[in-house]
């Protein structure tokens, strides 16, 4: 826990020196200013397709998961290289939730006598990135600016399974014996594409696909009968849509 403690307080600074640094930037088509700190923020929806991965006795058995969808904010500063070139340093934070199963659980709730109850297993994903993001530049027109797009990340990524029921209207945590739990530092490669469109006031409104490959679960996985736990992890295929608002600081 320490590791992932250190990572994120190193991305964390790493965003804050860039955020403030002073740098020479191209500006948006049209503009007259050749000076410039440009900042993002948004939002980041991004859709999970999952393939788990089972490896018994030296072999690998492929299980399908259920998608998940994440949503998040996006921060960061854009750095114009040339008038065909841009970057992005970018922080992500998101989070996404998919039930899983139901099973009947025996509680007590409120002092009562224990019941047969049945609850809703789910999974948490939590996600925090740092990613670098490159963007080529094709011929705009009217303000309007299509780009292709490349990224390249660092992510810290939680998955657990929960248990909740409800009781007269009021929610209540179940304790798992087994389910999901897994926590890794993981990185990925993405491309994609995205068109910017010029706003008043050296501002920007800017949407961008990003597909990529990556493979942030990994734990053993348990029930009943699996006391000792089977290695199992899974390769996401993530298709995220991120909108963000990008202005000019002088």
């Amino acid at each position: 826990m320490n590791v992932l403690l250190k990572a994120l307080v190193a991305s964390i600074g790493i965003i804050v020196v860039v955020c403030t640094a002073d740098t020479t930037s191209i500006p948006f088509e049209g503009s007259s200013v050749s000076k410039a700190n440009w900042f993002r923020a948004g939002l980041l929806d991004m859709y999970n397709m999952r393939l788990g991965s089972f490896e018994i006795a030296g072999l690998r058995q492929d299980s399908a998961a259920l998608p998940i969808n994440l949503m998040g904010i996006v921060i960061g500063r854009q750095i114009e290289v040339a008038p065909w070139f841009r970057t992005s340093l970018l922080g992500n934070l998101g989070y996404g939730y998919v039930p899983v199963d139901t099973q009947m659980v025996t509680l007590s709730l409120g002092g009562g006598t224990p019941s047969d109850r049945n609850s809703e297993i789910g999974q948490d994903l939590i996600v925090a990135s740092l990613a670098l993001e490159g963007y080529c530049l094709a011929p705009g027109t009217l303000g309007v600016t299509p780009f292709l797009a490349a990224r390249a990340d660092v992510s810290f990524a939680s998955l657990k399974s929960r248990g909740t029921t409800i009781d007269a209207g009021t929610r209540y945590s179940v304790e798992l014996s087994d389910g999901a739990q897994s926590s890794q530092i993981v990185g990925a490669l993405g491309f994609g594409a995205g068109v910017s469109f010029a706003l008043p006031r050296q501002a920007a409104l800017t949407l961008r696909y990003i597909y990529s490959r990556w493979n942030p679960v990994k734990y053993a996985y348990k029930d009943g009968l699996l006391t000792d736990g089977v290695p199992y992890s899974e390769l996401f295929r993530s298709h995220s849509f991120v909108l963000t608002y990008d202005w000019m600081r002088h």
